[in-house]
């Protein structure tokens, strides 16, 4: 029954990363599309909606924390930046410094090794990310 709530924890974990998403998308469509600011401080200004939405989705209904500790803000933020990094550092070595590709045994799945390269580490570091904000950002103290 334990690994049942587990798995449905890290479901809502998942889910609540796709809604930031969709909140990065909509803040950065209104403000670079609508209102025409410059594309780059609007996606910024997305990311940060997207950090601030995880992080009171992920206290809220992921992690059933209802407190109202800054110190789990400040843990989210620099973890947040740690895993965005981590991820894009091992996409960019698996699809640009390791060829792989040309491995794959199949020519057909070769032309999206890409993308299979960016699911399969972004499935990865969402599990390390999970643990992270599990025993450090969201732990009962």
């Amino acid at each position: 029954m334990k690994a049942l709530n587990e798995l449905i924890k890290y479901a809502q974990f998942i889910f609540g990363g796709g809604l930031g998403l969709l909140a990065n998308l909509a803040v950065t469509y209104v403000l670079a599309d609508i209102i025409g600011l410059w594309f780059r401080a609007s996606y910024a200004i997305g990311l940060a909606a997207n950090v601030l939405f995880n992080f009171l989705y992920h206290r809220h209904i992921t992690f059933g924390r209802k407190d109202k500790s800054m110190s789990r803000l400040y843990k989210f933020i620099p973890l947040t930046l740690a895993v965005t990094a981590t991820n894009y550092i091992l996409v960019l070595t698996f699809t640009e410094l390791i060829i792989l590709k040309w491995l794959m045994p199949v020519s057909f799945l070769q032309q999206y090794y890409n993308y299979m390269a960016i699911v399969a580490v972004t499935g990865l570091v969402s599990v390390i990310n999970y643990l992270a904000n599990k025993l450090w950002v969201f732990r009962s103290e």
